[in-house]
């Protein structure tokens, strides 16, 4: 057995560590990813794995989430109840049309794995997610107790057929839904999250579930298996003008990362703050205390913002004590959240809100996931550069808003 090695020890011996980790045998990001995505149809690149990444948080990201998961079909007078008695999440309101996040448990109740369970249609639902997950399913509904019939469209490395039931592919970012309204031919359906409706794509039938993969605005385009080259030529030849990018897998299984801090619920438990610390640390170069508001503040705020939760933080500024405030509102999702970005930036733009700060202040307006963050200053009031600072760090986060002036 080979001794362990620091870190330290590789940056030593390697003339590069990015192309050493890149390469690292034997389960290379490469060699993982275009065996779950095939490379033929999803690169591990399409231009880069940097650019693609920028694509759902500046232009629009096209997602071909086709391959990698496995599919279960649950049909019958009893589709409904097979997941009622395996999973722990609660069954009230669901009906078709909608989607939720499926726990699936043992009798024990030890969490066998998750998955996205749809309801397609009366006494149709279909899960999509891990093997384990459907795997689980596919043996409970197996046992004849239930009057189900169960179908499995396994992931594409397991896929004798070499066809799938659906194509699936995720449009998002911050011009997602012109580029989508613009193929529908018409304005969208209102879609509420984890529900979804019809869209027209080239001719064709797509429906749309409202969710997003990099917290951003966005849906879920799915439709029969026969489709997916029409369906996704539309997409790509009229995304051209709008910046889209396709994603390789490699930028794929980065988008979980973008938002894993601020999908924790409750935004006053610390995740975010610290990560907002963490950032203006790093891209403030400055030492300074950042935590909890020392006084009660409250900036100008537009109606969805009085409305939302919301966390108060604060930059402590020698000069300035009654300044240097960071306000983080939550909402119940990205597509919520930018409409109240955009709504705020519009109030802070006019009369009424321009009013409550001092001639010159400036706004930092951004969007992060189901967060909103604000902060505003005022740079002929303070002498200290880390206003500013802080201003240019928050200003690398999610999607920023203008303000008009």
């Amino acid at each position: 057995m080979s001794e362990p090695r620091s870190f330290q020890s590789v940056l030593d011996e390697v003339p590069n560590v990015v192309d050493f980790l890149y390469r690292n045998p034997p389960k290379s990001a490469l060699n993982v990813f275009t065996v779950m995505m095939p490379a033929e149809v999803v690169r591990p690149e399409f231009t880069t794995w940097r650019d693609e990444q920028r694509s759902w948080r500046e232009a629009i990201a096209l997602h071909d989430q086709s391959y990698h998961m496995s599919s279960l079909h649950v049909r019958g007078a009893d589709a409904l109840r097979v997941f009622e008695r395996l999973g722990i999440n609660g069954f009230g309101a669901f009906a078709p049309g909608a989607a939720k996040q499926f726990v699936a448990c043992s009798p024990e109740g030890y969490v066998i794995g998750d998955a996205i369970l749809y309801y397609l249609e009366p006494e149709h639902l279909l899960l999509v997610g891990n093997p384990a997950s459907t795997d689980w399913v596919q043996f409970n509904c197996e046992r004849g107790e239930l009057a189900v019939a169960a179908q499995l469209d396994p992931i594409w490395v397991l896929n004798k057929e070499r066809r799938r039931s659906f194509y699936r592919y995720q449009v998002e970012g911050p011009q997602a839904l012109d580029l989508l309204e613009e193929l529908n031919g018409g304005p969208l359906p209102e879609i509420k999250f984890f529900r979804s409706d019809w869209l027209t794509i080239a001719g064709l039938r797509v429906r749309a579930m409202r969710h997003s993969m990099g917290g951003v605005p966005g849906l879920e385009l799915s439709g029969p298996w026969d489709d997916r080259h029409t369906v996704k030529t539309a997409l790509v030849e009229a995304g051209r003008h709008y910046g889209l990018r396709q994603i390789g897998s490699l930028a794929y299984f980065s988008t979980g990362l973008n938002q894993f801090l601020v999908k924790q619920k409750g935004i006053q438990l610390g995740g975010l703050k610290r990560f907002l610390d963490d950032r203006l640390r790093f891209e403030a170069s400055a030492n300074y205390d950042f935590g909890n508001a020392t006084q009660p503040y409250r900036p100008a705020e537009s109606a969805r913002l009085r409305g939302a939760p919301r966390a108060v933080y604060q930059v402590v500024l020698p000069d300035q004590p009654d300044a240097g405030y960071v306000v983080v509102y939550e909402f119940p999702d990205a597509a919520a959240a930018v409409d109240a970005g955009n709504e705020e930036a519009g109030y802070l733009g006019t009369g009424n809100g321009r009013v409550q700060f001092p001639f010159g202040t400036q706004h930092v307006l951004r969007q992060l996931g189901p967060t909103l963050i604000l902060y505003s200053w005022l740079p002929a009031a303070s002498s200290d550069p880390t206003a500013g600072k802080v201003a240019d760090a928050l200003n690398t986060l999610g999607i920023g808003f203008t303000v008009p002036s």
